[in-house]
């Protein structure tokens, strides 16, 4: 019975050590904690611009070998005819290669991208002796504790090569 009357002052502690901590990083001017916009970071980083291009042009290769085949088959009189089936066939193909290689090639690039800027952001939150970056929905922050701007100078910089300090 003992244990359960301490614990009210156990929680009460509890709530005060944290409301202490949490005023004493408010208050702290050049507090160890900040915030990026991971989207405007991940649309902006140099890797994420190149590779979408890179994904693009594939893209627009392989669509204008299905839509070449499309316009085959649309001058095919006979769409009965054993060419015709033939066509018809490997427009589904290349239509469902294409999708599957969209699909998979976004994916698989955008786990690289993301892999690469959480080791620059990791890199770039210790030379900057930050005890924590936020990203995902962050509702409120101070335009002072908003270092995307500075973060994706670092990537991009850090991706073309540069070694920082």
């Amino acid at each position: 019975m003992n244990k359960y009357k301490i614990l009210p002052f156990l929680n009460t502690a509890l709530i005060i050590g944290l409301a202490i901590f949490c005023a004493t990083m408010l208050l702290d001017k050049k507090a160890p904690i900040a915030y990026v916009n991971n989207v405007k970071l991940f649309n902006e980083f140099q890797m994420t611009k190149e590779m979408r291009a890179i994904g693009e042009r594939q893209m627009q290769e392989k669509s204008k070998t299905l839509d070449d085949l499309v316009s085959n088959y649309q001058s095919i009189e006979d769409k009965t005819s054993e060419t015709a089936k033939n066509i018809q066939n490997k427009i589904i193909t290349l239509n469902k290669e294409l999708q599957e290689f969209q699909q998979g090639y976004f994916n698989s690039v955008n786990e690289k991208i993301t892999d690469r800027l959480d080791a620059y952001l990791k890199e770039f939150g210790k030379a900057k002796d930050l005890k924590l970056i936020l990203g995902s929905n962050i509702l409120y922050a101070k335009d002072a504790i908003d270092i995307t701007d500075e973060a994706l100078l670092y990537v991009n910089e850090r991706y073309s090569g540069l070694q920082l300090k």
